[in-house]
């Protein structure tokens, strides 16, 4: 699953972001994410309470009231932008080319 949030406000800033504006669904057990290349695990262990990224990654549970099981779906930008954040922390990356 993948929805595209087209805001076309146009109070705001004409500078392009790098990062996509998608939300994507967790992938199912033992599957691994197409836009990440993380497992259904790894997210989860991420994403989840008191995971690495869960302040930084906006994340919604879509479940219907007394529903056994839900959609967890995550916003890719922030993901990305978090995995971005935490390589330059490590130093990771510094000899590369910027487009």
């Amino acid at each position: 699953m993948r929805m595209n949030i087209n805001n076309n406000d146009s109070d705001r800033s004409k500078t392009i972001n790098p990062y996509p504006d998608t939300w994507c669904e967790i992938p199912p057990n033992g599957k691994t994410c197409a836009h990440t290349g993380l497992k259904h695990a790894k997210l989860y262990s991420l994403l989840g309470k008191g995971g690495l990224a869960r302040d930084y990654v906006r994340v919604a549970n879509l479940r219907i009231p007394g529903a056994k099981q839900g959609k967890t779906i995550f916003h890719l930008g922030d993901l990305l932008k978090f995995f971005d954040r935490v390589a330059a922390e490590q130093g990771s990356g510094q000899k590369r080319d910027n487009p």
